[in-house]
C-alpha cells in the first residue's frame, strides 16, 4: 500500500491544494525485527456481525468516516498529522480484529493507507496517495457494507410499531426513496443537511444516465467532474450504488 496518498484536489474538486508536501523528519529509526512472540490474544476474539462492524465504521464520528475525511483533507505531512493517521489507524484495528474476516481484510488495507502516512513521516518527510487505488481502498468497505446497512434499515421500518394515527400509505416509488436516504444517511451522517429532493433527485439523474447505451463510463465521469462541488466523492458513489440498488434495480449490473 505504499505510496497511497492523493492531492485533495485530485479527489474533491477544489477543496484545498497539493497535500504532498516536503517536511523535515526526525532520523529515520530502525524497523523492528519480526517478533517470535505468542500469536496475540486478539485472534481469538468472537467476531461481531458485519452490521455491528459496518455501524462502528460509518456512525456519527465512526473510524471510517474519520479516516475518509482525514485523508481527503490533510494538506501536509508533520508530526501532528503523523500522530493523527496513527490514532485513526489504531480505531480501524479497534473494529478489524472483531470483524467477519471478508471486511477485515477490506478495514486492514485502508488502515495501511494511514500506517504508511505516518511511516513515510519518519523516513522521508513526503507522501503520495494515487487516488484510484484509494477509491479501490476506500469502497471495498462501502461494497460490503451498504447493503448490510440498507436491509438492517429496512427491517428496523417493517418491525416498527405504529404509533398514534396510522401513517400514510406510501408508494412502491415513496418507499424505494425512503430505503434509499435511509441507507445513504447512515454512512454519510454529512447528507443529512441536504434535502431528501435534492438526494433523490441526483440518483435518479444517474438511473437516468444508465438508462442510456454506454452510460455506466458516464456516469462515472460525472462522478469524477462534480465531486467536491456539492457533495463528497465518497457521498456521490454512495448515492450512486444505493440509488441504483433501490430506484433502479434493473441497472445494478452496470455498477461493475
Amino acid at each position: 500500500m505504499a505510496g497511497l496518498f492523493a492531492a485533495t484536489a485530485m479527489l474533491l474538486a477544489g477543496c484545498g491544494g497539493q497535500p504532498e508536501q516536503d517536511g523535515h523528519p526526525p532520523a529515520p529509526t530502525a524497523l523492528a525485527e519480526p517478533s517470535s512472540a505468542s500469536p496475540s490474544p486478539t485472534a481469538s476474539l468472537e467476531k461481531v456481525r458485519i452490521l455491528d462492524s459496518c455501524l462502528a465504521l460509518f456512525d456519527t464520528g465512526g473510524s471510517a468516516v474519520e479516516a475518509d475525511n482525514f485523508l481527503r483533507t490533510v494538506e501536509s505531512l508533520d508530526a501532528d498529522t503523523a500522530r493523527e493517521a496513527t490514532e485513526i489507524q489504531d480505531r480501524l484495528e479497534e473494529v478489524s480484529v472483531t470483524a467477519q474476516p471478508e471486511l477485515a481484510a477490506a478495514i486492514e488495507d485502508l488502515s495501511a493507507v494511514l500506517e504508511d502516512f505516518a511511516y513515510q513521516w519518519e523516513i522521508s518527510g513526503t507522501f503520495s496517495l494515487e487516488p484510484d487505488s484509494y477509491q479501490d481502498v476506500r469502497f471495498g468497505i462501502l461494497d460490503i457494507c451498504q447493503p448490510v446497512v440498507n436491509a438492517a434499515d429496512a427491517d428496523n421500518k417493517a418491525n416498527q410499531e405504529p404509533t398514534g394515527e396510522p401513517a400514510p400509505m406510501l408508494t412502491e416509488d415513496e418507499q424505494a426513496e425512503q430505503a434509499f436516504l435511509s441507507g445513504v444517511r447512515s454512512l454519510h451522517p454529512n447528507l443529512e443537511n441536504f434535502t431528501d429532493e435534492d438526494l433523490v433527485k441526483t440518483a435518479r439523474n444517474f438511473c437516468l444516465i444508465y438508462s442510456k447505451p454506454e452510460g455506466a463510463p458516464v456516469v462515472e465521469e460525472l462522478i469524477t467532474k462534480v465531486a467536491g462541488l456539492k457533495y463528497s466523492l465518497a457521498e456521490l458513489r454512495s448515492m450512486n450504488y444505493a440509488g441504483v440498488e433501490t430506484l433502479c434495480p434493473e441497472h445494478s449490473d452496470k455498477l461493475g
